[in-house]
């Protein structure tokens, strides 16, 4: 695993002392990060047929929401499949003809996934930068949480950087180009490994 760091910070504004009071802190979603790019991978290598497969899972989940929710009780699935083919028939094409917006849309879908299902905690190593404490601690109004980095809670057992997972203290790893998924080539572990990527303009947070 990657040598622990000698001690980590949380900046945050002055309302926030419930953390200290609750022992409550937020795992924040990606879509709410002020880097409107974190964790939102490019995703490529989408061909017609993995297409219509994909498109054929979403139908039917859609489907079976519509069902039990009562709105399709008296409809086949195949029936409910022409009505979706012709009322969502332009973007069908689209998605399948124009190369550009099928990996818009897939990352699109991608990330929305993805901010449902994960939370990140954001800390620093660096208790004295003056743009953190501007962002994030309320104009340089607010106050720094200090965490101890080796507490079990931030650090799953037996785990290497080529096994990172979630719920183990990492650091950010900053680049100048974002990594990109590439469907039916790039591995889940690849995958949960490229969230730690950022942009090299925020490597003064170091987080």
């Amino acid at each position: 695993m990657t040598q622990l760091p000698k001690q980590i910070f949380k900046y945050v504004s002055s309302e926030r002392i419930d953390i200290l009071e609750k022992l409550l802190i937020r795992f924040t979603q990606p879509a709410c990060f002020n880097d409107p790019f974190e964790a939102r991978i490019p995703v490529e290598g989408y061909s017609p047929e993995k297409l219509d497969r994909a498109f054929e899972v979403v139908k039917r989940r859609n489907y079976q929401r519509e069902v039990v929710s009562g709105k399709a009780e008296n409809l086949s699935f195949e029936q409910f499949d022409l009505a979706q083919n012709i009322l969502h028939h332009s973007k069908i094409e689209k998605l399948k003809f124009d190369p550009l917006y099928q990996k818009q849309a897939a990352t699109n879908y991608d990330f929305k996934k993805r901010n449902k299902d994960i939370g990140i905690l954001s800390l620093s190593e660096s208790e004295k930068d003056l743009p953190m404490w501007a962002y994030y601690a309320d104009s340089h109004r607010g106050m720094l949480v200090e965490f101890y980095p080796r507490h079990p809670f931030f650090n799953a057992p037996n785990l290497t950087d080529a096994e990172f997972d979630f719920g183990i203290l990492v650091p950010v790893d900053y680049r100048r180009n974002r990594p990109k998924k590439h469907v039916g080539k790039t591995s889940v572990l690849e995958e949960i490994s490229m969230l730690r990527v950022k942009s090299g303009a925020w490597k003064h947070e170091k987080e």
